[in-house]
């Protein structure tokens, strides 16, 4: 019996009535619930669980504490779930706007690579000198995207000079199946270098490199570039540079 310290009064326990709603002694404890509210009350919740019990298929003692670990769900360890689900869900989120703009950004950068390689440079003015009617062949065939034939022509012209050497480096990148090392080595020619066409060599340049993930010298190719704040490629060269490694 436990006594309720407000009224002097002993209540049955838990256990104790437990055990008289089963077997319904000891009589003390019979003659006490006659005349207590608060044990009847016990009771009937006992006899409630029971009925739910006896419908679901579990004990008493299970029900209780099926309901108990429900309670803790629900009050204690939900909210410690729920945080931490709105850490992975806002991790998430800034994981894939960081995708998205790397991913973007990345898909701008090679847009830009690939359309300044595919764009083709102009062709050649003709000249007022011996070969022009050489030059004013490849010129057609250039712009007629032969660019086999059109290099073919440039071999077999008698003298190398900065015009020629460039252009044989522009078929080369522009031919169906391009080979830019070779491309390269046709635009660091040295007589390329001492022509008009030494910018757009040295940016050309640049882009090979980074078709052929040569990061290396397209970082030293675009660095010359930028050292010189009127070259005409400046601010393309600038994007590129940022995509580098």
């Amino acid at each position: 019996m436990i006594m309720n310290p407000t009224k002097n009064v002993m209540h049955p326990s838990l256990a104790e009535l437990k055990d008289f709603k089963q077997s319904g002694e000891p009589p003390v404890i019979a003659e006490h619930i006659t005349s207590c509210e608060r044990c009847q009350s016990i009771l009937e919740g006992m006899e409630h669980l029971d009925t739910i019990a006896n419908a679901s298929n579990l004990s008493t003692d299970q029900l209780i504490d099926q309901s108990n670990t429900r309670v803790k769900q629900r009050f204690v360890d939900r909210p410690k779930r729920k945080f931490t689900f709105i850490k992975f869900a806002a991790s998430l989120l800034i994981i894939a706007g960081i995708g998205w703009v790397v991913m973007n950004r990345s898909g701008e950068e090679r847009n830009l690579l690939e359309s300044e390689i595919t764009t083709m440079y102009k062709a050649p003015p003709l000249l007022r000198s011996n070969g022009k009617e050489d030059w004013a062949r490849f010129s057609i065939l250039y712009q007629e995207s032969n660019f086999t034939e059109a290099f073919d022509l440039l071999e077999s012209m008698e003298g190398k000079s900065g015009q020629t050497e460039f252009y044989k480096g522009l078929c080369k990148i522009y031919q169906s199946n391009p080979d830019y090392h070779q491309a390269i080595i046709f635009l660091s020619d040295p007589q390329v270098k001492k022509s008009r066409y030494v910018q757009q060599a040295t940016y050309i340049s640049a882009l090979c490199y980074l078709k052929i993930n040569d990061f290396q010298n397209a970082k030293k190719t675009l660095t010359q570039i930028l050292q010189r704040p009127n070259h005409y490629k400046i601010n393309e060269s600038a994007e590129l540079f940022e995509t580098l490694p």
